[in-house]
């Protein structure tokens, strides 16, 4: 939706949202961000609640729409690895942006987490590596601010604050499963849920957090199906 001209976001919102259909909406610069946060609040102003219409990525945000997103608990979608110095992410927002103009609005995402806002991260999967899908990596990289493929990466930007391992764990699970919207079915383990279970080689809460991303996977299971354990049975025989 961020190709389309920015008159005809609120048109695609209120006719999707009158359908009880969410948007979501890929907002890679702050004016891509104004023309959908508006658009969400055009739309909920004309009466129609679908509360997970979607910013994705979430890079460059300035103040007012960052406390639009807060009070009105707008749903946000991004990739950690965007933010940090991969690919000389740190060098370009530099280039790109005064540093002064740059602290302020690149990277807001991890203070939405701290508030306990609807974020989800995830790799942009339509572009990436397969090496840079892993969920697990996506939480290294909110916790760290650094890319875990590069042994010299250092944090950036230094002005945020890196996310709790609760935070990023529920920017995997439960926060994504609202935005499907499928909180009622999957995203926790409770009675009357699918069983989508992943068991894995470590504890995720007695590692570092630059290790995180090196925790392999030994099984899973879809709807409690063993769909994988190849891991497990490797484990086991080691025993």
């Amino acid at each position: 939706a961020a190709a389309i001209e920015a008159p005809m976001i609120p048109s695609v919102y209120l006719q999707a949202n009158q359908k009880v259909l969410p948007v979501g909406t890929h907002v890679d610069g702050s004016q891509t961000v104004r023309n959908t946060v508006n658009a969400i609040m055009t739309a909920r102003g004309a009466g129609y609640d679908v509360p997970n219409s979607l910013l994705h990525h979430y890079f460059w945000v300035s103040d007012k729409d960052h406390e639009t997103v807060i009070d009105n608990e707008i749903m946000v979608n991004t990739t950690p690895i965007f933010h940090v110095d991969w690919e000389n992410q740190d060098k370009n927002t530099s280039e790109l942006l005064a540093c002064a103009r740059a602290v302020p609005t690149f990277a807001r995402y991890s203070s939405l987490m701290a508030l306990g806002h609807n974020v989800s991260i995830s790799p942009d999967v339509r572009t990436s590596p397969i090496g840079l899908i892993g969920p697990l990596l996506n939480v290294e990289i909110a916790m760290t601010l650094r890319d875990p493929l590069n042994e010299e990466s250092k944090p950036f930007p230094l002005s945020r604050k890196p996310a709790t391992l609760g935070e990023s764990l529920k920017a995997i699970t439960i926060y994504p499963a609202a935005q499907q919207p499928m909180e009622d079915k999957i995203g926790s383990v409770e009675v009357s849920k699918h069983a989508y279970l992943v068991v894995l080689d470590q504890d995720i809460t007695a590692v570092e957090p630059q290790e995180i991303s090196e925790i392999k996977v030994l099984g899973t299971a879809l709807d409690g199906r063993i769909t994988h354990r190849d891991g497990i049975w490797k484990k086991v025989l080691r025993r």
